[in-house]
């Protein structure tokens, strides 16, 4: 899969302040239309001007149904995604669970996985506490889980850093950021912890 289909422009995006974001890669930019029948989504002075683009449910059958590409069965399909939750509720516990599973390809509560590799971007975390909470998930260190536990934030490089990390690493299909809050570029004073 060529990498310019892999990015995205999702991170400079206004989000809401949560405490981790994992996202699966597209296999196209999320503002290109994945089926003709669903044209992009116009500016908004286009809306206003140009025609309503209908068409019928005969013409949806008519196309063929692409096929979802979970990386987690019925769970997690490529797209962005939020954890949100209160502090110290276990939201680091999962998504190292994840990157595991799925690096293995092994179940992910109760669901299958397809195998990928994953960049997990543990910026709570170094390198003992990620080694010790491996530890007692994993007895094997698995090939294809990519650790890093520094990034730039969110429009001063992050998307940048991401984009080189998936041409040198192409065949990896899960990011997970945890936290969003130590990338968010967050102007004019701090936040507490989420």
């Amino acid at each position: 899969m060529p990498s310019d289909l892999r990015r995205r422009s999702l991170l400079s995006q206004p989000v809401t302040g949560f405490a981790s974001i994992a996202f699966g890669y597209p296999q196209r930019h999320f503002w290109e239309s994945p089926n003709p029948c669903y044209p992009a989504q116009p500016e908004k002075e286009e809306c206003i001007t140009k025609n309503l683009d209908i068409y019928t449910l005969q013409t949806l059958y008519s196309q063929p149904l692409e096929p979802v590409d979970f990386l987690v069965d019925g769970l997690l399909a490529p797209g962005l995604y939020i954890l949100g939750g209160s502090p110290k509720v276990g939201k680091s516990w999962l998504a190292l669970q994840l990157c595991l599973a799925v690096c293995t390809g092994s179940t992910f509560l109760g669901r299958s996985t397809k195998k990928s590799e994953v960049l997990y971007l543990a910026l709570e975390d170094g390198p003992q506490r990620l080694h010790n909470r491996a530890l007692h998930l994993i007895d094997t260190a698995p090939a294809g889980l990519y650790l890093c536990g520094q990034a730039m934030p969110i429009g001063q490089g992050l998307e940048q850093q991401l984009e080189t990390a998936l041409n040198v690493y192409p065949n990896i299909r899960l990011v997970i950021i945890d936290t969003l809050q130590k990338v968010r570029n967050i102007a004019g004073g701090s936040m507490s912890y989420s």
